[in-house]
């Protein structure tokens, strides 16, 4: 008898336990997913994602689909690569495009400077300066094109996806010599 009693106390200290870091975790989640889950919807773009989630908050799981590292490399190498592979790809030309126009800027100037010309040379700094602006607001804005993206992700496939506990349960059971608490487990499914 106190072996089962024992029992029946551990088995309701650890449902207890559960339940109550269970409801806390949920409470912080809510408080996050509130503003972001209710607002969600596939197909969503970064336009729209930038103003639901805070990139500094984002926390890499090993299902992440885009990398944050990958995106502002590609970035470097070419600027609005790394948005483009995030599906950005109209925020990507926009990125490549000023690159070129300040690539394009930097050329003519360096010809009228080769011609004689003063300004040239001061046109040419003045776009090259933007050029090295432009690549490396690239690379920011693809990092967190990246982290944002793959957060909205995350929100996405908590809204579609299964999820399975198992909380150990105390029960009575009604016998020929009265009631007996019955220990056990109980399995939840949320979906």
């Amino acid at each position: 008898m106190k072996k089962l009693l024992v029992l029946v106390v551990l088995a309701f200290a650890a449902t207890t336990a559960s339940f109550a870091q269970d409801m806390f975790t949920e409470t912080n989640a809510d408080a996050n997913a509130t503003t972001s889950a209710a607002t969600i919807a596939p197909g969503m773009k970064y336009k729209q994602l930038k103003h639901i989630y805070n990139y500094k908050e984002f926390t890499p799981t090993l299902t992440d689909r885009y990398s944050p590292g990958w995106s502002g490399v590609a970035s470097f190498v070419i600027p609005g690569l790394g948005q483009m592979i995030c599906g950005e790809v109209g925020r990507g030309f926009a990125w490549l495009g000023g690159s070129v126009g300040c690539s394009i800027i930097a050329g003519v100037g360096s010809g009228l400077a080769m011609n004689g010309s003063s300004g040239g040379a001061t046109i040419s700094l003045l776009a090259s300066l933007g050029l090295l602006a432009i690549d490396i607001c690239a690379i920011v804005d693809g990092v967190r094109v990246a982290k944002v993206k793959n957060m909205y992700e995350q929100d996405l496939k908590k809204g579609y996806a299964l999820d399975f506990d198992l909380y150990p349960s105390v029960n009575y059971v009604q016998t020929a010599n009265g009631t007996q608490p019955t220990a056990g487990f109980t399995f939840a499914m949320k979906f």
